[in-house]
């Protein structure tokens, strides 16, 4: 795990170490040499891998367990998350608009601009503008150079004595000089606790263009929520100021999932808004490049690689979105 701590990121790592905790703590004891097939699980597999390359074991003894049956892929694939219908999609619009914009504002920006929530809980005002275009329209257009990101401290005060730091503080939160669990050389932002601007796993600097209805939604949102305490400079944040964290974010959603009438929202996620702009987009045609620099996506065949949109094109790729849904019938609250 040192090894990894040096040379992942940090959420990365914290899977690591999640693995490491719920699953191999039985196994802490248990020489290598004696494991076998039956006591082996996928999660091991790695580890098994490295011990052979390091000559510790003489052989894999995953190689022996059996492949997944036809039957356990068939239940893999029923997990699969699903994009949002059409109707699914204008009922939430619908009822975020119902909210006016200081509540429903974050809805319809996430609904429509096929954004991580990471990204959308980071998303920083400098990084948001907005023009007109020919006969005045307006639009609006956002660069991702940040997603919101939880990052754990660790003492920095030097090492432990009989499990025991120098700073005579068990928690790193409160060590006399607590560091971030990054990498060397790794762009954090700190915010508020232990939540962080980090830059985004997509290309810093992507332009998501926002279509005029939710150009107009988004400025009606910046007037409303304009006397609010905003000390991060974040797009969306709670009343106080502080970042909204993810797990509320999830929760909310599913609240608007349910006002809407969507079947088990409980274990739905609000990452099927961004399958939802993919599909719709593709649906309507827009080619799979320019899809891919809207949202982010990079396992794109690189034929693609050097075609660059610009903010028109994309534009327009995205108001496929506003005529699909017919965005122009929602009236929202004042």
């Amino acid at each position: 795990m040192t090894i990894k701590k040096t040379a992942c990121d940090p959420s990365t790592y914290r899977g690591y170490m999640t693995c490491v905790r719920r699953h191999l703590k039985p196994y802490v004891d248990k020489p290598v040499k004696d494991f076998t097939p039956t006591i082996c699980r996928r999660i091991l597999n790695q580890i098994f891998k490295n011990a052979l390359a390091d000559r510790i074991i003489p052989s894999n003894p995953m190689v022996a367990v059996d492949r997944p049956s036809p039957k356990d892929n068939e239940i893999s694939k029923s997990d699969e998350r699903e994009a949002f219908t059409f109707t699914q999609m204008q009922i939430m619009l619908f009822k975020a608009a119902d909210m006016g914009p200081a509540d429903g504002a974050i809805w319809w920006w996430r609904l429509l601009t096929g954004m991580q929530q990471g990204e959308i809980l980071g998303a920083s005002l400098e990084d948001l503008s907005f023009g007109t275009m020919s006969e005045d329209i307006p639009y609006g257009q956002y660069a991702v150079n940040w997603k919101l990101e939880q990052i754990m401290r660790e003492h920095g005060c030097g090492d432990p004595v009989k499990g025991v730091y120098p700073c005579r503080k068990k928690p790193p939160f409160f060590c006399s000089n607590p560091h971030w669990r990054v990498l060397d050389g790794y762009d954090i932002t700190p915010l508020w606790g232990r939540w962080c601007l980090t830059r985004p796993k997509s290309k810093t600097g992507r332009v998501v263009p926002l279509i005029p209805l939710l150009a107009q939604v988004m400025q009606s949102y910046l007037k409303a929520t304009a006397s609010q305490p905003n000390p991060y400079g974040l797009v969306f944040h709670r009343l106080d100021g502080r970042p909204i964290e993810p797990d509320d974010g999830e929760r909310t959603f599913r609240d608007l999932m349910e006002s809407a009438g969507i079947d088990n929202p409980s274990i739905r996620y609000g990452h099927e808004t961004r399958h939802s702009t993919v599909t719709l987009l593709s649906s309507m045609g827009v080619g799979v490049g320019l899809i891919m620099q809207i949202v982010g996506h990079s396992s794109i065949a690189m034929v693609e690689h050097y075609r660059h949109a610009d903010i028109t094109e994309r534009l327009n790729a995205m108001e496929i979105l506003d005529s699909s849904l017919n965005l122009a019938q929602i009236e929202w609250k004042k």
